[in-house]
């Protein structure tokens, strides 16, 4: 349930000038400590109108820690009204009233205390998404929102670490756009960056669930296939290739682009480094066949 601490305060305020008045009817004014709970009155008043006044959003955690001290503030008040009652004016009406505004009290402090727990856990809610946020950040690419070459790295080496542990296949896709600086040339960078966009959409579209794409840098994206040999890798590379080829990018005119997929399996004994580079000169070699196509290096 929604807190609306504003009722809270004018219920409290109201009840305050309720009990003021009954002292002030029932109470001469030579009463002993009478200015000094005076003060504490008006102390409670000060800090109720500021919390009204701090209504706007960005005082809210002002306003949480205000409703406390309002609430353990009206206590004293209520402590120090009911002893100068008891002492002078014992059975009289003030005493009820006060007993009231103890229960009002109470509730301001309870309802400070629930604020303030709220508070604390927002505030570690918005760290904690701050701080997947900026992993996030880190991570990605932020032209096509895919994962970016240092977290390729990272996740190359979790995957050749497993794939050693259990025996299981790995294979690498190596993607490179055809004569993508000359697209650039002919269309503009701004063009060659929605290609790139919607080239990273293929790629998502086009992975399994255990399958990651990374852009690997300027036109060349890379594929992390886990549990996949060379020839489902194959089998993959040239899924992603057609949904490549088959997409029209639109500018002033309609466009094809095409893309060389290089295609390696892991090798038991491969540094990082060798299996990436493997992975390169296999797409090398399918554009020195002639491009839009796949090859696969043993």
């Amino acid at each position: 349930m929604r807190l609306r601490t504003y009722h809270a305060v004018v219920v409290l305020v109201a009840t305050m000038v309720v009990e003021a008045l009954a002292f002030w009817v029932s109470f001469p004014f030579e009463v002993p400590y009478w200015d000094v709970w005076m003060f504490f009155r008006v102390a409670m008043l000060v800090i109720a109108l500021t919390w009204l006044v701090l209504l706007r959003k960005e005082f809210v955690q002002l306003r949480y820690m205000l409703t406390l001290f309002l609430g353990i503030w009206a206590l004293v008040v209520a402590v120090w009204g009911e002893l100068l009652a008891a002492a002078f004016w014992p059975g009289s009406v003030v005493i009820a009233v006060l007993n009231g505004f103890y229960v009002v009290a109470l509730t301001g402090v309870t309802i400070g205390v629930m604020l303030l727990i709220r508070m604390y856990r927002m505030t570690i809610s918005e760290l904690s998404e701050k701080q997947r946020r900026l992993i996030e950040l880190s991570i990605t690419d932020d032209l096509t929102g895919l994962y970016n070459a240092r977290y390729f790295y990272r996740r190359l080496e979790e995957e050749i670490a497993r794939s050693r542990r259990y025996g299981r296949p790995l294979s690498l896709l190596f993607i490179d756009l055809d004569d993508f600086k000359r697209f650039n040339d002919t269309y503009g960078h701004l063009a060659g960056d929605r290609v790139l966009r919607k080239v990273a959409r293929v790629l998502r579209e086009s992975l399994r669930e255990n399958d990651s794409a990374y852009r690997y840098g300027g036109e060349e994206f890379v594929i992390i296939l886990p549990e996949t040999g060379a020839e489902e890798g194959c089998v993959a590379a040239e899924r992603v290739r057609r949904r490549i080829e088959v997409c029209s990018f639109r500018g002033k005119e309609k466009v094809k682009v095409t893309a060389s997929v290089g295609v390696v399996e892991y090798r038991e004994g491969d540094a990082i480094e060798d299996f990436v580079r493997r992975a390169d000169q296999a797409m090398y070699k399918a554009k020195a066949e002639g491009k839009n196509r796949i090859f696969l290096v043993d």
